[in-house]
């Protein structure tokens, strides 16, 4: 197989001096071999930069900036404003990757003339050794049925870091700053861009699963971010006219605020939960009255807002 694109290869860097090594080396190995590595020092404090820094003198396709720190978000968007390549995917720096996934990404990619290349991954443990599963089987969802896989079955995953992109998904697209669950802002974005899309069960993503990760760790912060990337969803798949994916919208946002309602009694979580009332609220009260929202829809988010419980079970009860 001829390897003639360059993909690029973002990596944002914040404090994973433990981990960097071998995130590196697993890009290094790749067996698609034309490709540039961007590590996206953002403000780290211990000794990433110096890790990057000898990394940057041994590989010419590696390459660095740094930046202060500005979150997940900042880092990869300075990583696909200076990405030259053809292609772009990601990784986080306290994970890795098999040898095989840039190219089997590739490969599935080119061959069904898609427009994004997902993979499987495997979440392991700190000093877990994972096991190897690269049997590529492969499918592939046609324009908008990939946004109803999204939201019904989960079956794409809303992670940036296991999928190869052709870079002008990007294009006038990047990742909120200053949020977290960022993927979730801009995952249906991207494949609503995209006319065609696969997907392997290959396991190729190594992803490691540690205390204090962003995914790990729990705060009201994230927790307000992930159900405002549920509302804004919302209205996005509203202005689009489709029916169909802005009932399933609803229902994801909902799903979400039932979440945080449900811990209300744990510490903190008091105010959250009347600050997750009022989104929802603030949400609903910007769709205007329309053909595409059902009016099972509109009753059942009404009656939650008065009461969740009585909204649930109506809902429920009309089956919606």
């Amino acid at each position: 197989m001829k390897y003639t694109e360059l993909i690029s290869i973002v990596v944002p860097v914040y404090n994973v001096e433990k981990y960097l090594e071998k995130c590196i080396n697993s890009i290094i190995a790749q067996t698609y071999d034309n490709i540039e590595i961007i590590l996206v020092n953002d403000g780290s404090t211990d000794d990433s930069a110096d890790i990057i820094s000898r990394f940057e003198e041994a590989d010419t396709r590696i390459k660095s900036y740094s930046q202060e720190n500005g979150g997940l978000s900042a880092a990869r968007n300075t990583g696909i404003n200076n990405a030259n390549g053809r292609y772009i995917a990601f990784v986080d720096s306290d994970d890795y990757i098999h040898p095989q996934m840039i190219e089997i990404l590739y490969r599935n990619l080119v061959s069904t003339g898609s427009d994004i290349s997902v993979c499987d991954l495997f979440w392991i443990n700190e000093g877990e050794k994972a096991e190897e599963y690269i049997e590529n089987n492969i499918t592939v969802y046609n324009g908008k049925n990939v946004l109803r896989k999204l939201i019904r079955d989960d079956l794409i995953s809303v992670v940036a870091w296991n999928k190869l992109y052709k870079r002008e998904l990007f294009d006038e697209l990047r990742y909120p700053v200053g949020r977290l669950h960022e993927d979730e802002f801009v995952i249906h974005k991207i494949l609503a861009k995209c006319q065609k899309s696969v997907y392997t069960d290959a396991k190729l993503y190594y992803y490691i699963k540690r205390s204090g990760s962003i995914v790990s760790s729990k705060s009201s912060k994230k927790i307000e971010d992930a159900l405002l990337a549920f509302c804004e969803r919302l209205a996005w798949a509203f202005s689009r006219k489709d029916k169909v994916f802005t009932n399933w919208c609803f229902d994801a946002m909902l799903g979400e605020a039932n979440y945080i309602i449900s811990q209300r009694q744990i510490d903190g979580y008091a105010l959250l939960a009347e600050n997750t009332r009022k989104q929802v609220e603030k949400t609903l009260n910007e769709l205007p009255f329309s053909i595409h929202f059902t009016w099972r829809k509109k009753i059942v988010g009404r009656l939650w807002l008065i009461n969740p419980e009585l909204g649930n079970r109506i809902r429920y009860y009309l089956h919606c």
